[in-house]
Protein backbone atom coordinates (compact mmCIF):
# COMPACT_ATOMS: atom_id res chain seq x y z
CA UNK A 1 0.00 0.00 0.00
CA UNK A 2 1.71 3.75 -0.82
CA UNK A 3 1.41 6.34 1.03
CA UNK A 4 2.39 9.83 1.18
CA UNK A 5 2.70 10.95 4.46
CA UNK A 6 3.84 9.05 7.56
CA UNK A 7 1.84 6.38 9.01
CA UNK A 8 1.69 5.32 12.69
CA UNK A 9 3.48 1.60 13.05
CA UNK A 10 0.25 -0.23 14.31
CA UNK A 11 -1.85 1.21 11.03
CA UNK A 12 1.40 -0.48 9.13
CA UNK A 13 1.73 -3.59 11.12
CA UNK A 14 -1.80 -3.88 10.70
CA UNK A 15 -2.18 -3.74 7.06
CA UNK A 16 1.35 -5.17 6.06
CA UNK A 17 0.25 -8.20 7.95
CA UNK A 18 -2.43 -9.40 5.39
CA UNK A 19 -0.05 -9.33 2.47
CA UNK A 20 0.99 -12.24 0.72
CA UNK A 21 4.51 -11.69 1.87
CA UNK A 22 3.58 -12.50 5.86
CA UNK A 23 0.61 -14.69 4.96
CA UNK A 24 3.54 -17.47 3.60
CA UNK A 25 5.10 -17.19 7.02
CA UNK A 26 2.40 -16.83 9.15
CA UNK A 27 -0.40 -19.14 7.51
CA UNK A 28 0.04 -22.48 9.31
CA UNK A 29 0.44 -20.65 12.47
CA UNK A 30 -2.22 -21.53 15.38
CA UNK A 31 -1.90 -18.18 17.02
CA UNK A 32 -4.52 -15.50 16.55
CA UNK A 33 -3.80 -12.86 14.04
CA UNK A 34 -4.31 -10.05 16.73
CA UNK A 35 -1.67 -11.49 19.02
CA UNK A 36 1.03 -11.48 16.43
CA UNK A 37 0.45 -7.91 15.45
CA UNK A 38 0.76 -6.76 18.94
CA UNK A 39 3.86 -8.52 19.42
CA UNK A 40 5.07 -7.09 16.12
CA UNK A 41 3.99 -3.48 17.16
CA UNK A 42 5.21 -4.35 20.57
CA UNK A 43 8.89 -4.99 18.91
CA UNK A 44 9.19 -1.87 17.09
CA UNK A 45 8.49 0.69 19.81
CA UNK A 46 10.72 -0.89 21.89
CA UNK A 47 13.35 0.31 19.04
CA UNK A 48 11.54 3.44 18.99
CA UNK A 49 9.22 3.44 16.09
CA UNK A 50 5.75 4.80 16.10
CA UNK A 51 5.76 6.25 12.62
CA UNK A 52 6.91 4.99 9.44
CA UNK A 53 7.75 7.73 6.64
CA UNK A 54 6.87 6.59 2.97
CA UNK A 55 10.52 6.08 2.10
CA UNK A 56 11.01 3.89 4.65
CA UNK A 57 7.90 1.19 3.91
CA UNK A 58 10.47 -1.03 2.25
CA UNK A 59 13.06 -1.29 5.14
CA UNK A 60 10.31 -1.74 8.06
CA UNK A 61 8.60 -4.70 6.11
CA UNK A 62 11.81 -6.18 5.81
CA UNK A 63 12.74 -5.99 9.30
CA UNK A 64 8.89 -6.53 9.99
CA UNK A 65 8.85 -10.04 8.19
CA UNK A 66 12.97 -10.93 9.61
CA UNK A 67 11.10 -10.49 12.81
CA UNK A 68 8.30 -13.03 12.39
CA UNK A 69 10.70 -15.21 11.46
CA UNK A 70 13.51 -14.87 14.24
CA UNK A 71 11.77 -13.77 17.19
CA UNK A 72 12.37 -16.14 20.02
CA UNK A 73 8.75 -15.03 21.32
CA UNK A 74 6.33 -15.63 19.03
CA UNK A 75 8.04 -18.81 18.17
CA UNK A 76 6.95 -19.77 21.62
CA UNK A 77 3.58 -18.38 21.25
CA UNK A 78 3.29 -20.36 17.53
CA UNK A 79 4.98 -23.74 19.44
CA UNK A 80 2.36 -23.24 22.43
CA UNK A 81 -0.56 -23.31 20.31
CA UNK A 82 0.49 -26.15 18.19
CA UNK A 83 0.88 -28.38 21.28
CA UNK A 84 -2.33 -27.22 22.76
CA UNK A 85 -3.79 -28.11 19.32
CA UNK A 86 -2.19 -31.57 19.42
CA UNK A 87 -3.20 -32.31 23.22
CA UNK A 88 -6.72 -31.38 22.39
CA UNK A 89 -6.53 -34.02 19.60
CA UNK A 90 -5.43 -36.57 21.20
CA UNK A 91 -7.57 -35.87 24.11
CA UNK A 92 -10.43 -35.69 21.60
CA UNK A 93 -9.43 -39.26 19.87
CA UNK A 94 -9.28 -40.84 23.31
CA UNK A 95 -12.65 -40.52 24.09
Amino acid sequence: MAYHQDIPIQLFVSQEYHTPAVQVIVDTWRVEPQLVIERVIEHFREMGIYRIRPNHHRLIKKAMLNHLKTSPEIMRMVVKNRNDEMKRQRNRHAD
